[in-house]
């Protein structure tokens, strides 16, 4: 077994030892976990027997590729799957995805089943970046950018929870679990953005003054994101980190591999704000399960023609009128909120809106027709075209 390996066993010596640039110990080790007895192994004993200490600072390995059936995939059983073809079928992205996305430390699993998944899952994040690219056209980092202190309490929100995830990912490339990034990722996208995020700040990007601090507040958190996540993400989904990069407004270097990886802002590290959003989400739940009963009941045909009732105690009475219900609203997506005091645990009742709807931005009341020359609009609207 020496001879055979003896070799590979001494590269640390051929390779590294003289090499301008490297040197000895080299960083990592990388193969199989069959390798702990051969080249690992010889590797050890030879620099052990000639310099009396290992030749690499660390070792990682990996399993091997099975297929659904468990069955390990080798070209010597001929079942072995050409990366060649998922690259032809699906495109270099999944298979880097599908990479990403496994824990490699164990047998990693390949089938069409996972690479459809992660078809979906690329699809999400593709679209989350699109969101936010497209949303931030015209927006000039140098002079648009809003200062934390400027900005409202749900974009700080949002930036201290996104500062949350980088930190995630630094900790999971250091320590080479490359599918804490997949996941952290797909959890960010589904969750925190798509689901809620996204989802209240398209009244702001699509209806608030286009120069407004509301809007470009906005804006700045989803230029900050689009930005960061495209560097953070680059080692895996290199190919969409690059075409991301191109399309970002504002000086930047030239290619998102010369960026560097992000750090989070600290101007939004905040413990107390992150905890007073979490349980307002979990309030939110609560209507949203109303509302989608309503629905289901064809009583309103979308959150914006309902208005709520929120009836709660001490802690959480005190929590939801320090939001305040103008905000709550927009949290919510409904057309009006209001916060009582109840007994117990909270109760949500809701129920139609019979206020007239803006044509602008599909809102119920809110001062529809106090403006005479524009009486179909709310004050809010009516005020932005004024503007103009």
């Amino acid at each position: 077994i020496v001879d055979v390996w003896f070799e590979s066993g001494v590269s640390w010596a051929a390779v590294a030892a003289k090499r301008k640039g490297m040197g000895l110990p080299v960083d990592l080790y990388l193969e199989g976990a069959d390798q702990h007895r051969g080249w690992f192994h010889t590797a050890l004993l030879t620099s052990t027997a000639t310099r009396g200490c290992a030749p690499y600072k660390s070792v990682l390995t990996h399993g091997f590729i099975c297929n659904e059936k468990g069955e390990i995939l080798s070209k010597s059983q001929k079942n072995f799957v050409s990366p060649a073809k998922t690259i032809d079928e699906q495109g270099a992205e999944i298979l880097r995805l599908w990479v990403g996305y496994e824990d490699y430390r164990s047998d990693i699993a390949y089938s069409p089943d996972i690479i459809k998944s992660l078809v979906d899952s690329y699809r999400k994040i593709r679209n989350t970046f699109r969101f936010m690219l497209g949303n931030i056209d015209g927006f000039d980092p140098a002079k648009d950018m809003v200062a934390a202190k400027d900005m409202p309490e749900l974009d700080r929100w949002m930036l201290a929870r996104f500062g949350q995830y980088l930190a995630r990912l630094d900790r999971a490339y250091d320590e080479y679990n490359f599918h804490h990034v997949f996941h952290a990722t797909i959890e960010l996208v589904t969750v925190e953005l798509s689901a809620f995020y996204l989802d209240i700040i398209k009244d702001r990007l699509y209806c608030e003054a286009p120069q407004g601090t509301l809007r470009r507040s906005a804006q700045t958190a989803l230029y900050v994101m689009a930005r960061d996540m495209a560097r953070a993400l680059a080692p895996i989904l290199s190919f969409t980190a690059e075409e991301v990069w191109r399309y970002l407004p504002g000086h930047k270097e030239e290619s998102v591999f010369l960026a560097g990886f992000p750090e989070a802002d600290k101007a939004f590290e905040d413990q107390s704000l992150l905890d007073r959003w979490n349980a307002l989400r979990d309030v939110r739940r609560e209507v949203t399960k109303v509302l989608e009963g309503m629905r289901a009941d064809k009583k309103i045909g979308n959150a914006l023609e309902a208005e709520v009732v929120v009836k709660a105690s001490s802690a959480a009475l005190e929590l939801l009128r320090s939001f305040g219900d103008a905000l709550l609203t927009d949290v919510f997506l409904v057309s009006s909120v209001r916060v009582e005091e109840g007994q117990g645990e909270i109760v949500v009742e809701a129920k139609p809106c019979e206020s007239a709807k803006c044509p602008r931005c599909w809102r119920l009341g809110h001062g529809i027709g106090k403006d005479p020359t524009r009486p179909e609009l709310c004050a809010r609207c009516a005020a932005v075209i004024a503007a103009k």
